[in-house]
């Protein structure tokens, strides 16, 4: 589950009070309480990440407990039990996970706590605007008394499910089987329906689930609602609409426009006439050329997949993101505007008129080793995490020799800590399967 951190300023005579809150991080298989940093705000619960809309299990109140002097809780020996409690109940196992009490329910039967003790912890906790509201004193005599189930019942989060002694979330209502717990497809509709009061539109977004969430949300009749892809456009990512500056050099600007005006939609989903497809075949470009050309950039015109292009599958290719791939034109393009900035900077313009045709290393080699210099350049490296000056020096002789017999793109690629391929084409298809 996702860590949702509770902190809280408790101010006393004598004491700066820190929340603690369980672990919602969905890598974990179950909860651990962490001591925070201090706010001057009393903690309002805003569950801003994907796990936390779908992973609650009991409401805020009964699940973060609060360090409050004079309470039982005044006994740190409690984080011990609630550690204990992490390996009783891993949210992988539904049988175990579902059948989980909330935290003030497990303390009571761990610790002995009796009713009184509860009611002083909410009461002071209530004082030091560690929670928005308090349970009520029904509420406080169900989670000292002796029906689990009942306490289940009423400290299940909204947007969970309560039935037959077990509270079940979101994510497992959505990805699991649940029949032989008596739980139907109704009682899911239902809960989602809460969670999305609670929640808002986030939660049925394409982005914020798995494909088998998805698919129940589908079948259960919710609208899921999917992921924009590009900025020009929600079906297709931007390299779809647009034609780079390097293509339209190759053909009549007028001739350009007049097609651009005259476009049609793509797709029946879509709105934008312009595409990468249909420019190509307008203006007879050929595959060939396309490619001489995309290597003539650098790897730095984008995902334009020639391959996908010029076949069949351009419409289904676009609309979806390529992780991967878009990180590794990122990179190449880094790698552009690292060349270009050294170059103006240490007056080299004049010379290196085309970064494309040197590479990195030759042209810091040209350089004496001035590491102040480059430490100004992080802000261009942010993409190029394994990219060492450094160790372009070190290696000199070895650049010096790889230069000539490699591409510039080789090397741009091997002093960047990347995978190597001779051509940007070759690498970005490889990263596109």
């Amino acid at each position: 589950m996702k860590k949702i951190i509770l902190v809280l300023l408790c101010v006393t005579l004598l004491f700066a009070l820190i929340s603690c809150g369980e672990d919602k991080n969905p890598s974990d298989v179950g909860t651990d309480t962490d001591v925070n940093a201090v706010e001057t705000e009393p903690p309002i619960r805003v569950i801003d990440e994907i796990y936390g809309m779908f992973d609650e299990q009991y409401d805020f109140i009964y699940e973060d407990i609060c360090l409050i002097p004079g309470t039982f809780t005044s006994d740190s020996s409690f984080y011990s039990l609630l550690d204990e409690r992490t390996s009783e109940y891993p949210v992988s196992d539904v049988e175990k996970y579902s059948s989980r009490t909330p935290t003030i329910r497990y303390l009571v039967e761990k610790m002995g706590l009796s009713e009184e003790d509860v009611k002083n912890y909410y009461s002071a906790a209530a004082e030091a605007g560690a929670y928005e509201s308090s349970p009520t004193d029904n509420i406080i005599s169900l989670i000292a008394g002796n029906n689990t189930a009942a306490v289940m019942d009423a400290c299940a989060h909204l947007s969970a499910l309560a039935k037959g002694g077990r509270v079940f979330t979101l994510r497992t209502l959505l990805s699991n089987d649940l029949s032989e717990y008596g739980v139907t497809d109704d009682d899911i509709k239902a809960t989602v329906n809460r969670a999305k009061e609670y929640y808002g539109s986030a939660l049925l977004r394409e982005e914020n689930l798995t494909d088998e969430m998805a698919e129940k949300l589908t079948a259960l009749g919710f609208e899921v609602i999917k992921e924009k892809v590009g900025s020009l456009c929600s079906v297709h990512s931007d390299e779809y609409h647009t034609i780079p500056e390097a293509l339209l050099k190759t053909v009549d600007s007028a001739a350009f426009e007049a097609w651009k005006k005259n476009s049609s939609s793509p797709s029946d989903d879509c709105t934008e006439g312009v595409s990468i497809v249909s420019f190509v075949k307008e203006f007879s470009i050929s595959k060939e050329s396309f490619i001489e050309i995309y290597n003539a950039e650098g790897g730095t015109l984008g995902n334009y997949n020639a391959d996908v292009i010029y076949g069949d599958e351009a419409d289904a290719y676009y609309r979806e993101k390529h992780a991967a791939l878009e990180a590794d034109i990122a990179a190449d393009r880094a790698i552009a505007a690292l060349k270009a900035k050294i170059s103006e900077d240490k007056g080299m313009s004049d010379f290196i008129t085309n970064v494309h045709e040197f590479s990195l290393a030759e042209i810091v080699l040209m350089l004496d080793n001035d590491s102040a210099y480059f430490a100004t350049l992080s802000n261009l490296t942010a993409d190029l995490p394994d990219l060492s000056f450094e160790k372009i020096y070190s290696e000199s002789s070895k650049l010096l020799n790889m230069i000539g017999k490699r591409s510039v793109y080789y090397i741009d690629r091997y002093v960047s800590g990347r995978h190597t391929f001779e051509a940007p084409y070759e690498a970005h298809q490889a990263l596109s399967k």
